[in-house]
């Protein structure tokens, strides 16, 4: 167990008690990185580490989808940013998102950002040269995270509609961004 972080080893450790006391005599449980193998005397079950996260995904899925239902607000406030040019505005959001502060931010405010930047993003056909300055403000794998972000927050609302951006409770940047693609576009932009 030394070569696990402690997060891990923590998270095996609540495993193990949970699994004990209801383990069969001779119950074994090997886990690799694509499958867990579950063996009795005389029997014995695969299951696909896919097959098991998806039951994990699944509620986070669901809340998302009840999230949307909500009502939107009546009056959608417009930052003053928007009636810059599209340069201006890309540019303004991109430094507001790398601002230390901006993770600290109510959730709503982070979804707007991140649903102007997605929108400012699409009118301008996702140039190259606009993902080479998001790219030299973030590292590389943080930006494509924002671009994915960007992206999602803004065809979601832009189905479900503006208004509903500013009352969800569940629904994150961080929820959307690591969301499987499949269950983002067959889900959850169904749903909405």
């Amino acid at each position: 167990m030394e070569h696990l972080t402690v997060e891990a080893n923590q998270l095996l450790c609540q495993f193990l008690q949970v699994w004990s006391p209801d383990a069969l005599e001779g119950q074994r449980i090997t886990i690799s990185n694509t499958h867990v193998t579950i063996e009795v005397p005389d029997e014995q079950q695969t299951i696909p580490i896919g097959d098991l996260l998806q039951n994990v995904l699944d509620p986070m899925i669901e809340k998302c989808k009840e999230d949307l239902q909500r009502e939107g607000i009546e009056i959608i406030p417009f930052p003053e940013y928007l009636e810059k040019d599209e340069e201006t505005k890309l540019h303004f959001l991109l430094d507001f998102t790398t601002q230390p502060a901006f993770q600290c931010r109510k959730t709503n405010i982070r979804l707007e950002t991140f649903y102007y930047l997605g929108e400012v993003l699409t009118v301008r056909g996702w140039r190259n040269a606009d993902k080479k300055l998001i790219r030299n403000q973030y590292e590389c794998r943080i930006a494509r995270k924002i671009e994915k972000i960007a992206k999602r927050v803004y065809e979601l609302f832009s189905v479900r509609g503006l208004a509903h951006l500013y009352t969800v409770e569940y629904i994150c940047p961080t929820r959307l961004g690591q969301m499987k693609e499949e269950d983002f576009y067959q889900h959850l932009v169904k749903a909405a």
